[in-house]
C-alpha cells in the first residue's frame, strides 16, 4: 500500500475535488486500503456531507481517535476483521471493552450516542504501531482526557474541527460502515 499512497501523496497538490473541483486535501474511500483508483479526492467542504451520511448511517459502535498530523490515513477498522488478520495485537480487544463505556446519550447534545471520542495527543506516525499492539487504554488514555460518548453529528463535528484547526490532510479517509464494532484512527499501512 505504501507505493500506491506514495504516488497519490506526490500528486496530491495537483488533485482537485471530484465533486466541486476545489483543491483536494483528502482521499475518500468506501473501505480501508482501497486501490488508488477507488480513492476519490475531496475538499473539506465536500468531505463533510459524506462523513455526516456515513456516521449517521452507521449501526454499530466505534471508538474514534481524534485526527492527528503525521500518519497518512484516517480509517475505520472492524474489530472482527482486525482480529482475523492481526490476532496478536491488543487494539481490537481493547476497543470491544471501550465501547461498553459508551453512554446512551451524547455528552454534548443528548442524542443517542454510538461513538467514544478519544483525544489523540501523543500519537504520531512513529508510534501508532504501539497503539495497535498495546491498545488505546495502555497508550492514549494514559495521557489524555477521559473519552466522551458522542452521537454521529457531534462526532463528525469533532473530526472536522480537528482537521480544520490543525490543517491535517489524509491520503485516505474511510468512515465506519454497516454495524460492526470497530475503531477509527490515524495510521499507516
Amino acid at each position: 500500500m505504501n507505493g500506491r499512497l506514495g504516488n497519490w501523496r506526490s500528486a496530491r497538490r495537483q488533485k482537485r475535488c471530484s465533486k466541486c473541483a476545489a483543491p483536494a486535501a483528502y482521499g475518500y474511500s468506501d473501505h480501508a486500503e482501497e486501490s488508488i483508483e477507488k480513492i476519490r479526492p475531496l475538499c473539506l467542504s465536500c468531505l463533510k456531507p459524506q462523513l455526516d451520511r456515513d456516521y449517521e448511517d452507521f449501526n454499530g459502535r466505534a471508538v474514534v481517535v481524534a485526527p492527528v498530523a503525521g500518519p497518512p490515513v484516517y480509517v475505520f477498522q472492524s474489530t472482527k476483521v482486525w482480529d482475523e488478520h492481526f490476532p496478536n495485537t491488543m487494539i481490537a480487544q481493547d476497543v470491544r471493552s471501550l465501547v461498553e463505556r459508551i453512554h446512551s446519550t451524547c455528552h454534548e447534545c443528548r442524542k443517542v450516542a454510538k461513538f467514544l471520542w478519544v483525544e489523540g495527543a501523543g500519537l504520531d506516525e512513529k508510534n501508532f504501531i504501539e497503539l495497535l499492539d498495546r491498545g488505546i487504554s495502555q497508550t492514549l488514555l494514559k495521557n489524555n482526557a477521559p473519552p466522551v460518548s458522542l452521537c454521529a453529528t457531534c462526532c463528525v463535528a469533532h473530526i472536522l474541527r480537528e482537521l480544520e484547526s490543525k490543517r491535517i490532510s489524509y491520503l485516505e479517509v474511510c468512515s465506519p460502515k454497516a454495524g460492526d464494532t470497530g475503531f477509527v484512527l490515524p495510521m499507516g499501512y
